[in-house]
């Protein structure tokens, strides 16, 4: 065994691997250990930080309520709460306000970039009165277009321009028939 296999084995055995979600571009699966830096870690992967960029730690399923606040410089990996498969969001806005269209009315509400769009999807349902089997059969879709925002996506995916908004229409969902 080289010296190297056992810097790559001591690597595996005390990291932890986690994704990055900066902007709108889809979430990276990164490694570190335990005690890096978060800065450090996010100047490997290439992600530039500035005064204007948060750090956010979101849960991989936010519990309906639940809004991150930005981190403070300088915290570890570990001293962030950033688990396996956690994920760490960098980003401009602190809060998204979200604009939800349906049939002749306008809703608005804000959520934290973090925020699943199952989250506002149950939010849309709730306000717009939709109940039931059929609430679900009902989609979030990027205004004036036909994409669908999967429920698993980060509300700051949709976001463009560093406006710290979005806008969806509220759907039936197209099912094929056959």
């Amino acid at each position: 065994m080289t010296d190297n296999d056992d810097e790559d084995t001591q690597m595996s055995a005390d990291s932890i691997d986690f994704f990055i979600h900066v902007g709108h571009q889809p979430p990276r699966l990164v490694e570190a250990r335990d005690d890096d830096l978060l800065e450090a870690v996010l100047w490997r992967e290439g992600v530039a930080l500035d005064a204007d960029v948060h750090m956010i730690v979101g849960a991989d399923d936010e519990e309906e309520g639940v809004d991150a606040e930005p981190l403070a410089p300088g915290l570890t990996v570990g001293g962030a709460g950033l688990k396996r498969h956690g994920h760490l969001h960098c980003q401009r806005c602190r809060r998204i306000q979200v604009s939800v269209n349906y049939q002749s009315r306008t809703e608005q509400e804000t959520f934290s970039p973090t925020a699943p769009i199952r989250r506002v999807r149950r939010w849309a349902q709730k306000i717009f009165g939709l109940t039931g089997p059929a609430a679900g059969d009902f989609v979030l879709q990027l205004c004036g277009s036909d994409v669908d925002a999967g429920l698993q996506q980060r509300l700051a995916e949709f976001v463009r321009d560093h406006t710290c908004s979005a806008c969806f229409d509220f759907s039936k969902e197209v099912t094929p028939q056959g």
